[in-house]
């Protein structure tokens, strides 16, 4: 575990500084600087844009990961980069076609938010950026190579874009300049990622395909359907929003999904490393280990994660003191949303191993019936409870896809995540947050909001050390009391 935990505690910096920077923006520049309104054009291009890069990609981001370690031939090796690089031209070339010929279609489906028509075309641009991103984001990590990638997919884009928020509070980029902007930062962002990507790892390009080119095509295909549900899970909620209500509320959703991120970040730094160490153990058939790290993972996340849902909803109700009454949203949305975040955790790696397992078509079955149900619930929610509607089927349909992988996973390989640690954590850290959630320690929302996560800090920490409910958590604490007690430690 030392280059999982080396590279995941580097990632979980990364990742955190990019949140402070992404709340400030989220919380304080977009909302007062862009406007509800524009605020919600620019949450839902990159929304529709994020959704579809998954098609433009065609599932080649997890193919590399897969398939890379399993050549022994580099000449295979180097076909299967240039086959990333090409795919995306092709599925692009379609989506634009697609894009010109129901554009009307399009632009009607946005009829509830007319905002929305000068930038349709920008969601095309956002797609491909994307697509190509994650290819060469994953192209560094089968070197083992996550952290700069990591960077700028967390730190980079966001910083340009702060930048850029301030210069409309200036008077220096309009509104509507600002948009067009943002969509050339992730441009740029991809086009550094590819340099990196290159640098590791120069690519040849090859139109002869590499050995088992139909299992790398079957495969491809399989994890681009499977994919969708990650990424239609993500985004479906916030792309139909505004089909149904105004585009403003896009904003409002987007801020609570947002602040409900901060849970996700410990399964998203430690994942940069443990997918491509999932497929080595898999390809090199290292079960037990598997089975190690399966469990490992789940718990250290489960720790980390539950922390953090604890101090989110606790402090939400004066956190939200900081946002003008149009930005408020329930207390009942925050937390449904900030559960689906922290059941992601508690799963850990177990999404990596079908990904990388001759069982990945099993992930089709859970897409398909995942996606089914997202939108029918999101289709006949919002319309009734709106954003609430929109919350209880995002959650409805990941518990149902984290159902699925984790019982395929179980079925397949006799593994779980969970121990008796898992359950005895789960009862501590409902009583915990339901304790804490009943009342403020001042009525200053900042200073209620320190003095409470300082007392929360306090009590959970001991506990969790002295449990022992993670032995790298555990870890961590320890080495951080020999840093400043060499002494007594």
């Amino acid at each position: 575990m030392g280059i999982v935990r080396s590279q995941s505690v580097k990632n979980l910096i990364i990742t955190y500084v990019g949140f402070l920077i992404g709340a400030v923006n989220t919380i304080l520049f977009y909302p007062h600087f862009l406007g509800k309104t524009y605020y919600g054009v620019v949450m839902t291009v990159l929304a529709v844009g994020s959704l579809l890069s998954a098609f433009v990609n065609l599932g080649m981001p997890d193919t590399l990961i897969k398939f890379f370690s399993a050549y022994k031939n580099e000449d295979d090796k180097k076909r299967l980069l240039g086959l990333a690089l090409i795919t995306p031209i092709f599925s692009g070339g379609l989506l634009g076609l697609f894009g010109l010929i129901f554009y009307r279609w399009i632009q009607d489906y946005f009829a509830e938010s007319p905002e929305m028509d000068p930038f349709i075309g920008l969601i095309f641009f956002i797609t491909i950026t994307e697509a190509y991103f994650k290819i060469f984001f994953n192209w560094g990590r089968i070197k083992l190579k996550s952290v700069f990638g990591n960077f700028m997919r967390e730190v980079f884009h966001r910083v340009l874009i702060m930048i850029l928020l301030i210069l409309v509070y200036f008077n220096k980029v309009s509104t509507v300049g600002f948009i067009y902007l943002l969509a050339a930062i992730y441009v740029l962002r991809s086009l550094i990622m590819m340099g990196y990507a290159f640098y590791l790892l120069p690519p040849i390009i090859s139109f002869k395909p590499p050995k088992d080119f139909s299992r790398i095509l079957k495969y491809s295909v399989l994890i681009l359907i499977a994919g969708l549900a990650s990424n239609v899970l993500l985004d479906l909620d916030k792309s139909m929003i505004p089909h149904f209500m105004s585009i403003g509320n896009v904003s409002v959703y987007a801020i609570a999904v947002f602040i409900v991120t901060v849970i996700e970040v410990p399964i998203k730094a430690m994942r940069q490393i443990t997918h491509p160490i999932t497929a080595h153990l898999m390809n090199d058939k290292k079960w037990l280990e598997l089975d190690e790290l399966y469990k490992k993972s789940s718990i250290s996340l489960y720790t980390v994660s539950g922390f953090l849902f604890a101090i989110i909803v606790a402090n939400a109700g004066q956190f939200y003191e900081f946002l003008s009454e149009e930005y408020h949203i329930s207390l009942g949305i925050l937390i449904l949303l900030a559960l689906i975040k922290l059941s992601r955790n508690v799963l850990g790696i177990g999404g990596s191993i079908l990904k990388n397992s001759d069982y990945y078509r099993l992930l089709l079955i859970a897409a398909v019936v995942t996606v089914g149900l997202a939108f029918i619930l999101n289709y006949s929610l919002i319309p009734i409870w709106g954003l609430y509607g929109a919350a209880i089927a995002s959650l409805t349909a990941y518990f149902c896809y984290d159902f699925l992988k984790l019982w395929f996973v179980y079925k397949k390989f006799k593994m779980n995540p969970f121990t008796l640690k898992t359950l005895v954590l789960t009862l501590f850290l409902g009583i915990f947050t339901w304790i804490f959630t009943s009342f403020n320690f001042l009525e200053n929302a900042f200073w209620g909001i320190a003095v409470k996560s300082t007392v929360m800090t306090l009590i959970y920490l001991p506990i969790i050390y002295f449990g022992n409910f993670s032995e790298d958590v555990s870890g961590m604490i320890d080495k951080q009391l020999k840093r400043f007690f060499p002494k007594r430690f």
